[in-house]
């Protein structure tokens, strides 16, 4: 079962049910997930679009915010074919972005991104 957030009438996202219980599992409301998602950093790689939320993308006016500054180092793995449909989620707080450099810069289709 999918479940919808939309948070306006231009963009929604789906939550498969993994990405739901691992939402859930990390504490992360739709409102985190939107705030993610408008300004975190994206990155294709390996057949899906990885949105990383750094803490040098979150606006300086939200940095002393404590429920925004604990989004930092947060990942959201999207469908990167079609509407956006979030797979999973996971938190690495320190060095996160790293890994999206080692990673295959390929489709599941069989072609280069």
């Amino acid at each position: 079962m999918s479940e919808v957030i939309a948070w306006d009438t231009s963009s929604s996202l789906t939550l498969t049910e993994h990405g739901r219980w691992r939402a859930r599992r990390q504490n992360l409301a739709p409102d985190d997930l939107r705030y993610v998602v408008e300004h975190g950093s994206e990155h294709r790689a390996a057949g899906a679009c990885f949105c990383y939320l750094r803490t040098k993308d979150i606006p300086c006016e939200d940095r002393k915010v404590a429920s925004i500054a604990r989004l930092a180092g947060t990942t959201l793995v999207l469908d990167s074919h079609g509407a956006p449909v979030m797979l999973t989620c996971y938190r690495r707080p320190r060095g996160g972005f790293r890994v999206f450099r080692r990673l295959e810069r390929y489709s599941r289709f069989g072609r280069e991104l």
